[in-house]
């Protein structure tokens, strides 16, 4: 019984551990992606990026209340409060990350046949981000409204590589900047899609414990992952 008790306590310090590398892998690239997005300012030229240095501002912003929590042991802070802030936050910064994200894919995408079924497709999913975050815990983590911003941004990267395949630019590939956007959205929405969709219903259930937390702590990991993709983005049209 004490050496079960032993593993149990060196996995949650594990678990505890690799969270937070993860979170500090996050925001360590979201910052360098921010920097490196503001080279694009000087590009008037490229319309199609040109407004990326708001979605990364947009993604700092995001991150300072959990900062807060994380970091901040002063006692003028309340960090009950801090953290309820940060999910609020983190829950209606979803309507703008998946209506800056999805309007890119659309009006991006290498051919524009069935360009009214897209918006048709935008609008249901972002209906269906308002309204899971609008009728549920404002300061709990929503994690159905995060699935839902996953899950769209999947459909809409399948649809823009099937068309960009059908459609190859003249130039390679892996010089054309919004290849490397979609890739870094695919590979972030693929990772958390299922995560989020999951949480809700092993918690439930009581199979959320030490065990299986530090596999749902990939989703950090994972936005770290996106921003190093818009990072060779932004330096491929920079």
């Amino acid at each position: 019984m004490c050496g079960y008790l032993v593993v149990i306590k060196l996995i949650n310090i594990l678990v505890s551990k690799v969270a937070f590398l993860f979170f500090n892998f996050q925001c360590i690239m979201m910052l360098v992606s921010f920097l490196v997005s503001l080279r694009l300012l000087k590009k008037s030229s490229l319309f199609h990026l040109k407004y990326f240095p708001l979605y990364t501002t947009v993604g700092i912003v995001v991150m300072i209340p959990m900062l807060l929590f994380i970091y901040t042991n002063l006692k003028i802070i309340n960090l009950e409060f801090t953290f309820s802030f940060a999910d609020l936050i983190n829950n209606y910064s979803l309507i703008f990350n998946f209506s800056f994200l999805g309007v890119f894919l659309i009006i991006n995408m290498p051919d524009k046949k069935s360009y009214f079924i897209l918006w048709i497709l935008f609008f249901l999913f972002l209906i269906g981000i308002i309204s899971s975050i609008l009728f549920s815990a404002k300061n709990n983590p929503n994690n159905i409204a995060f699935a839902v911003n996953h899950f769209g941004l999947i459909i809409f990267s399948i649809i823009f590589f099937k068309k960009l395949f059908y459609n190859l630019p003249e130039k390679n590939i892996f010089n054309y900047s919004t290849f490397w956007i979609v890739t870094g959205i695919v590979f972030c929405s693929v990772v958390s899609f299922p995560l989020f969709y999951f949480v809700d219903f092993l918690i439930k259930s009581s199979m959320y414990n030490e065990d299986n937390r530090l596999f749902f702590n990939i989703r950090p990991f994972s936005y770290g992952v996106m921003h190093i993709f818009f990072s060779k983005a932004f330096k491929c049209s920079a």
